[in-house]
C-alpha cells in the first residue's frame, strides 16, 4: 500500500487496462489491447499471485472494438462487462451490449442491448449492486442521444434510465 515492493505477477504482449479485483481479493480480471485495430482485446483473470492466467474472452470477434470495463458480481460467480458491435455501415456509433460470463470463462451470454457509443476519448462503465441483483452502465454517443446512466436488473430485463449525462 505504501508503494513498495513492487513486482511483476506475469507479462503480457499489450496494455493492461481496467483490472477488477474480485470479491475475495484472490483474483484480478484485467483487458489487454495488444493494438488499435478491432479485435485486439481480450479478457483474463489471474489469481492474485500471478499463477492461473486464464483468458475468458478474445480476442474481441472481427467487426467489434472488444470488451469494457469487466465487474465481478458480489458473490464472485460471474463477471459482467460491456461488449461492442460494428453497425452494418461500418460506421459509427458503435452497439453496445452487456454480458456476463461465468468466472471460469464459461456460458458468456447476453444480457441486453445497452445503446450506442462513438466511444472516442470515452469508455463506457458498469458495476453491480452489492446485493447483485442490478447492474447500472453509462453509455456515451457524440450526439448525446443514448448518453447517460441506466439501471437494470441483473438478469438483463427492466432497463431503465436514470440521469442523462454530455461529452462535454
Amino acid at each position: 500500500p505504501e508503494g513498495g515492493n513492487r513486482s511483476t505477477l506475469v507479462e503480457l504482449v499489450g496494455n493492461i487496462v481496467q483490472p477488477a479485483w474480485s470479491p475475495d481479493g484472490e483474483r484480478i480480471a484485467f483487458q489487454v489491447i495488444s493494438g488499435y485495430g478491432p479485435g485486439e482485446r481480450s479478457f483474463y483473470v489471474i489469481d492474485r499471485d500471478g499463477s492461473n492466467l486464464t483468458e475468458l474472452l478474445g480476442p474481441a470477434p472481427h467487426g467489434t472494438i472488444g470488451f469494457f470495463d469487466p465487474a465481478w458480481s458480489p458473490d464472485g460467480s460471474r463477471i459482467a462487462y460491456i461488449a461492442s458491435s460494428q453497425p452494418a455501415t461500418r460506421q459509427y456509433p458503435w452497439r453496445l451490449r452487456v454480458e456476463v460470463v461465468d468466472a471460469d470463462g464459461s456460458d458468456p451470454t447476453e444480457l441486453v442491448e445497452a445503446g450506442t457509443c462513438y466511444c472516442i476519448g470515452f469508455t463506457p462503465g458498469l458495476t453491480w449492486s452489492p446485493d447483485g441483483a442490478s447492474m447500472a452502465l453509462n453509455t456515451g454517443s457524440l450526439d448525446d442521444q443514448d448518453s447517460g446512466l441506466y439501471v437494470m436488473n441483473a438478469d438483463g430485463t427492466g432497463l431503465r434510465f436514470v440521469a442523462k449525462g454530455t461529452n462535454g
